[in-house]
């Protein structure tokens, strides 16, 4: 069994990623019925999150991720929990990278309800954060059609 983790937005910019070995095979993928939106809480900055949306898509990468990896992300993804993807959501629009078994597990970040902020509560000042320049900037090194779905399916 492989452990897989589906990065939406600090993750895909694997270069500020301290948790993670480093060299990792990126695998970009979109996923059914997934909404991201800048509208987390941080400890100092409004961050992205994701939320289950039938009628949504949302880009990000598939990384491989070792037991230990998963732990260090979870300890460091505080505000968020761990859910299990299903395989079934996964559109390998950008090309097949990854032979996902019956066995291997997808994880994703979904931030927990205290820190999720409303449209009327998100300040605009925060759009422009030196985290989201780091998201896009890792958005825009997996490719042009990447970056340009990570905008169009990014509520910011």
């Amino acid at each position: 069994m492989s452990i897989y983790v589906f990065g939406y937005g600090a993750l895909l910019n694997l270069k500020i990623i301290k948790e993670l070995d480093k060299p990792k095979k990126i695998c970009p993928v979109i996923v059914q019925g997934l909404k991201r939106s800048l509208n987390v809480n941080g400890a100092k900055q409004l961050v992205l999150g994701v939320k289950d949306v039938k009628t949504a898509v949302c880009n990000g990468i598939l990384l491989k991720v070792s037991p230990t990896e998963l732990a260090k992300l979870q300890e460091r993804e505080k505000l968020y929990t761990m859910k299990t993807l299903e395989k079934s959501r996964l559109d390998f629009a950008y090309g097949k990278c990854v032979a996902l078994t019956s066995a291997d597990q997808i994880i994703c970040f979904y931030p927990q309800a205290r820190y999720v902020l409303t449209k009327k509560e998100v300040p605009i000042k925060y759009k422009a954060s030196a985290y989201m320049r780091q998201c896009l900037a890792g958005a825009h090194a997996i490719g042009d059609d990447f970056f340009q779905d990570f905008l169009k399916t990014t509520n910011i």
